[in-house]
C-alpha cells in the first residue's frame, strides 16, 4: 500500500481500566485511553504484545508493559496484560503486516475443551525451557465474533489479526513459540490452520465426567451447554484432522501422571534429561493456574448435583458424535 494512505500508529495513556468479570474476553472497552502522540513503529524494546482489536476504528491494541517476562509467564496472558499495561499503541489493520514477522515461524497452537490441563501443558513446557504463552485473547475475541460482525471484517482482516498475534509473540518468544488458546478458539481452528500452514496443533482432552464437573465448578455452566461444548470440540478435532495439519491429541490424565513420556509422545522432544524430568515433576505438582482467578483455592467447592450430572449424561448420550469418537479413539469421552 502506498505510504501516503497508511494511517499512523497512535500512543495512548491509560486513564482507567475495568472489566465486567475477570474471565471476560479482551475488549477495547477494557481501557479508557487518552491519545499522546503518533509513533513511527513499535520496537522490540517497547515490550509490546497484541491484546485485542477495535472493529469500529479498524485498529489492533498492543499493550506496553515494564516486566514483560513476568507477563508472558502468567497463567493467562490477557489477565496479566490488563493488569500490567502502562500504555497502549493502536495499530491500523492495514499496517498489521509490519508486525506479522517474516517467514519461518513454526508455532504450536494448543486447543482444548477447557478445564482439561492445557494450562498444565503450558507450565510443563515452560519448566523445560520451551517458550509458551497462555491465552492471547485477540484470538478469543475473533472466535467470539457474531456472524454478522465477522462478515463486516474485510477478507484480509482475520488472517492479518491471526498473523499479527503470532508475530507479536514470536518477537519475544522465538519462532517455535507454543500458544495455548481459550476453549472458544475451536470456532476459528481452521482459520488458524489457513493463516499458519506451517504450525503444529495439539488438542488437550480430559475424561468426560471429571471434565464436566470441573467446568461446572469453575463457570457454573448448564449441563446441556457442557455437553454441547464437548460435541463441538470433537467436531473441531475432525475439522483439524481433515485439513491435513500436524495434529496431536493428549489427555490431561496422561500429562498429570506421566508428564515426560506424554510430552515425548507429542513429538516435541527426542529425550529428556534427569534434570528435565525433575522439573516436570515439580511443575506437575503445582497449581498451574496459581495467581489467577481460576487458582484451585479460589474456586467454589460446589459440585454438580446428581440430577445435573444425570442431565449432562442424558444430553451427551443423545448428541455425542459416535462415529468421530470411534474414528479418533476417544474412548474416555464415550
Amino acid at each position: 500500500m502506498n505510504s501516503q494512505y497508511r494511517r499512523p500508529l497512535l500512543l495512548h495513556d491509560i486513564t482507567a481500566r475495568s472489566k465486567i468479570a475477570p474471565v471476560a474476553f479482551a475488549s477495547p472497552e477494557d481501557f479508557t485511553l487518552r491519545p499522546v502522540r503518533t509513533v513511527d513503529t513499535i520496537r522490540p524494546t517497547d515490550n509490546a504484545v497484541i491484546y485485542c482489536f477495535d472493529q469500529k476504528s479498524e485498529r489492533a491494541l498492543f499493550t506496553l508493559c515494564d516486566d514483560l517476562p513476568a507477563m508472558l509467564r502468567a497463567p493467562f496472558l490477557y489477565e496479566a496484560q490488563f493488569a500490567a499495561a502502562r500504555q497502549i499503541v493502536t495499530v491500523p489493520f492495514e499496517r498489521l503486516e509490519e508486525y506479522a514477522g517474516a517467514g519461518g515461524a513454526k508455532p504450536t497452537f494448543v486447543f482444548s475443551i477447557g478445564r482439561c490441563g492445557s494450562t498444565l501443558l503450558t507450565a510443563l513446557l515452560g519448566a523445560i525451557g520451551v517458550k509458551s504463552v497462555s491465552e492471547p485473547d485477540i484470538l478469543t475475541q475473533l472466535a467470539d465474533l457474531p456472524y454478522q460482525e465477522r462478515a463486516w471484517l474485510s477478507p484480509e482482516a482475520l488472517p492479518r489479526l491471526i498473523l499479527a498475534c503470532v508475530g507479536s509473540l514470536r518477537t519475544h518468544c522465538g519462532n517455535d513459540v507454543a500458544i495455548k488458546l481459550r476453549s472458544q478458539c475451536i470456532h476459528i481452528a481452521t482459520d488458524i490452520v489457513q493463516a499458519c500452514p506451517g504450525a503444529k496443533f495439539i488438542f488437550v482432552l480430559r475424561s468426560r465426567q471429571p471434565w464436566a464437573q470441573s467446568r461446572y465448578r469453575a463457570f457454573g455452566e448448564t449441563p446441556a451447554f457442557i455437553a454441547q461444548m464437548l460435541a463441538r470440540s470433537v467436531q473441531c478435532i475432525d475439522e483439524l484432522a481433515r485439513t491435513g495439519c500436524d495434529l496431536r491429541l493428549v489427555w490431561y490424565e496422561d500429562l498429570r501422571d506421566a508428564p515426560g513420556p506424554t510430552l515425548r509422545c507429542l513429538g516435541m522432544f527426542d529425550a529428556l534429561s534427569p534434570d528435565d524430568e525433575a522439573r516436570l515433576c515439580t511443575a506437575s505438582a503445582q497449581d498451574s493456574q496459581r495467581g489467577s482467578h481460576l487458582a484451585q483455592h479460589a474456586l467454589p467447592r460446589t459440585a454438580m448435583a446428581a440430577h445435573e450430572l444425570a442431565s449432562f449424561e442424558e444430553t451427551w448420550s443423545r448428541i455425542r458424535p459416535k462415529a468421530l469418537l470411534e474414528r479418533y479413539a476417544l474412548g474416555r469421552l464415550r
